[in-house]
């Protein structure tokens, strides 16, 4: 058996010595420091000390034990013996097996006692030393094991189903690797034509790709629009856009050229995605107070019941107007002092981004019950999908404890449909070199594997070009806010309450 302990911790030479060492020798070696109760133990005789252990630590001692009599139950010895396993296995004894067979019961009952009490405090230590290094553990090291495993599998041919449930969840967009690259033209989602394998057949780099999940039926499907609970939050949504299309009709400017309705929207759309989506995501990760109700709301919207995306929509539908408001009161400020009109683009916009964004949830939804639709939609489409789905697949709550990151949380992917915000705020998952502010043109302009390989952001580094690139199109949108503003505010605006800039240049 002592043979068998020192094997299996690591232990030295089964050499036996002649010398008899001293009880000094078989304590000092042991690897593990002794507390202090059993310090105080090892002062007390050994006589004291000793105890029946049920297994001995050398054939000799166990040939001596036999002619003790047996003091305690069966249940007893094998409590007492894990208790000696577990001094095997976290206890170096190369001069416990010397002195084995030199040494009597006694005596070596007591250097176990002792030792059995400093590998029980030791346990303690590691356990602990464990559980704080797992309640300290990146969630981007378990992105780092993610793809490694990807390209061990890849390499190996296996299937990479398990691999994709973690990147994307159970019911996300296959791989490029598993579906290859799929032309934008090729759209038959939701067309069950018998052409289309043939349309795929020719668009697609991996047409023999299948899906291995079972398609939900169309009937089912419906069945769920229909069901109580879903139409409620149906209803609720028709209401709360009801009374948001009543106030974008009765503020709908009718005097802006369409070079101002067209940057009054295209500007709303980017206020609507960096504040109420970018902003107040990176708040929610950030500020410890929010995580728990943010949590919630990750298990209770991402691969949900439909009514899920109806109800946490018509929350987010108010939140919006919320942000809304105030930039609407700045529009029409000059307006609201001259008593001339209350008209401002900001809530058409908004209203229409909302809608729009609605329609591609649930189209995201009914993909995600039927699986085979991923084997016919675009590229683009599924590259949008991944970016969409890491925000929750990740779903890090936990902060950089070092790095120029330092304090930050490692939560990613905080935009809507484009990853533009995320890259200038360093929380973008992918190497995006070239990303721009246009809906979804990242997802076209970035190949598929770019959106499928995890990066953790602190590694991600600007080059001159790239820093040159983004402040460029930051300076762009500061300029596109200040003429936005000018459309309201300044005398050559279309909404300027006051009359023509020639009034005040001497003109009639």
């Amino acid at each position: 058996m002592i043979a068998q302990c020192c094997s299996g911790s690591g232990g030295g030479s089964t050499e036996l010595v002649n010398k008899s060492p001293d009880i000094s020798d078989l304590v000092e070696p042991v690897p593990l420091s002794i507390s202090q109760p059993a310090a105080h133990a090892s002062d007390r005789q050994i006589s004291d000390l000793a105890e029946p252990v049920p297994l001995a630590l050398s054939p000799a001692a166990h040939s001596s034990e036999q002619q003790m009599p047996d003091a305690k139950s069966e249940t007893s010895q094998l409590a007492k013996e894990k208790q000696v396993a577990t001094i095997s296995r976290a206890t170096s004894v190369p001069k416990l097996m010397r002195a084995a067979s030199q040494r009597s019961k006694a005596e070596l009952v007591g250097v176990a006692t002792l030792v059995c009490e400093d590998a029980a405090a030791s346990q303690g230590a590691v356990c602990e030393d464990a559980a704080a290094s797992q309640t300290r553990a990146s969630h981007w090291d378990r992105m780092k094991a993610i793809n490694v495993l990807k390209l061990k599998k890849i390499k190996a041919g296996e299937s990479l189903a398990e691999v994709r449930e973690q990147m994307v969840g159970r019911a996300g967009p296959p791989l490029p690797e598993e579906v290859g690259d799929q032309c934008c033209c090729l759209c038959c989602c939701f067309f069950c034509c018998p052409c289309r394998a043939s349309i795929r057949r020719c668009f697609s780099t991996k047409p023999e790709f299948v899906d291995e999940r079972t398609d939900r039926s169309w009937k089912s499907i419906a069945f769920e629009f229909l069901h109580p609970e879903t139409l409620f939050w149906i209803a609720v949504c028709i209401v709360i856009f009801c009374g948001w299309g009543y106030i974008s009709w009765i503020t709908y400017p009718t005097a802006m050229s369409m070079m101002e309705h067209n940057a009054c929207m295209y500007w709303s759309m980017l206020y609507l995605d960096f504040f109420p989506n970018v902003l107040t995501a990176l708040i929610y990760h950030q500020c410890r107070c929010c995580h728990r109700l943010h949590k919630a709301e990750h298990q209770y919207v991402f691969q949900s019941p439909l009514k899920a995306q109806f109800s946490v929509g018509s929350a987010y539908f108010l939140y919006f107007n919320c942000w809304t408001a105030p930039m609407y009161v700045l529009t029409v400020i000059p307006s609201f002092i001259a008593r001339t009109h209350y008209q401002s683009a900001i809530f058409y916009a908004t209203l229409v981004q909302t809608v729009i964004l609605l329609c591609i949830r649930i189209v995201m939804w009914i993909m995600e019950q039927r699986p085979s639709m991923y084997m016919y939609a675009p590229t683009c489409w599924l590259n949008f999908m991944r970016f969409f789905r890491t925000h929750f697949t990740i779903a890090a709550f936990d902060y950089y404890n070092d790095g120029r990151y330092k304090g930050w949380t490692r939560s990613t992917g905080y935009g809507n449909v484009m990853p533009f915000f995320d890259v200038c705020l360093g929380s973008c998952p992918f190497d995006v070199k070239w990303s721009v502010p246009i809906p979804f043109i990242d997802f076209i302009t970035h190949e598929a594997k770019v959106w499928s390989n995890f990066v953790d952001p602190e590694n991600i580094f600007w080059t001159p070009l790239q820093k040159l690139w983004y402040f460029s199109w930051l300076f762009l949108i500061a300029v596109l806010t200040t003429y936005v503003f000018s459309i309201f505010w300044a005398p050559w605006g279309s909404c300027w309450p006051w009359g023509p800039v020639s009034v005040y240049l001497g003109g009639q």
